[in-house]
């Protein structure tokens, strides 16, 4: 999204865990924007400011305590939770916030979120996509009006309460392999053979190619077919709940493990973080 003030940002976390139950959102600000006064957010979310609204150590800190205090019902229960390897996420301050707080980092190996990101697969894509059409809704209903930064959470609420459904974030998990849960058990296992049909059909296509070179020796072209390659303060206030929180049942669950992650909700700017996940409206 481009707001008024063109080119600001503002980056949602969002996160969910195996069970599917969802921590509330951060939203990161710029830090002249102003304050949100909308009632009509997703429930439970926060906003912090840093110097241009990305996140940085301080704000992830921040979101991680607040990831705590909503995980479960005891800072003693143990979570494991799944990042990518951004820099404000693997930081001296947020290892030794952790180690404290009973949160095991899991960082996903680099270049795989896109196949190993749960928020990625499942979330992100339909978010984005109703989260434009509340936009579209937004201008048709204020003729002449151009949206603020602050007045993101208000457009997208609606899109993330669509979106935000537990069969998504369970079939999320599904998909990656990281997590399958038993319908009829609500027992859950690790799949470490969820994409070997990807793998034999890269092997298939390889030894195609492999027996194509073979067959035809003098053409050239057809040689090694197959082988392809700050230091901010910040201030955060909470939005006023609507309806009560999760139940101590549903917050147990994220000792199994969850996903934390940036997105861009515009499309413009480049996805900074993992099950954790951002997203950076612009």
């Amino acid at each position: 999204m481009m707001p008024a003030e063109r080119g600001a940002l503002c980056t949602i976390t969002c996160c969910v865990n195996a069970s599917g139950n969802y921590i509330p959102p951060m939203f990161t600000f710029p830090r002249y924007a102003g304050r949100v006064e909308s009632d009509d957010v997703p429930e439970g979310s926060i906003y912090t400011r840093t110097a241009r609204g990305w996140s940085t150590t301080e704000s992830f800190t921040l979101w991680l305590k607040h990831f705590r205090r909503h995980a479960a019902s005891s800072n003693q229960i143990p979570v494991l939770l799944i990042i990518d390897n951004h820099s404000s996420h693997i930081s001296y301050e947020v290892v030794r916030y952790c180690r404290v707080s009973n949160i095991e980092l899991l960082t996903l190996p680099p270049h795989s979120t896109h196949k190993m990101q749960p928020l990625d697969i499942g979330l992100y894509s339909a978010l984005k996509q109703k989260y434009n059409q509340q936009l579209v809704r937004w201008l048709s209903q204020h003729m002449m009006t151009k949206p603020t930064i602050i007045q993101i959470p208000e457009i997208i609420a609606p899109a993330y309460r669509e979106t935000a459904k537990r069969s998504t974030a369970v079939n999320s998990f599904r998909a990656t392999g990281i997590w399958e849960i038993d319908p009829e058990s609500g027992n859950g296992w690790p799949n470490r053979h969820v994409y070997d049909n990807m793998f034999d059909s890269s092997e298939d296509s390889s030894s195609e190619s492999d027996s194509s070179s073979n067959s035809d020796p003098d053409d050239s072209h057809n040689l090694g077919a197959g082988f392809v390659q700050n230091d901010f303060s910040e201030d955060v206030y909470q939005a006023e709940p609507n309806v009560p929180g999760p139940s101590t049942t549903s917050q147990t669950q994220y000792s199994v493990m969850s996903s934390v992650r940036h997105t861009d909700a515009a499309g413009d700017q480049p996805s900074t973080l993992s099950s954790v996940r951002h997203t950076d409206a612009a």
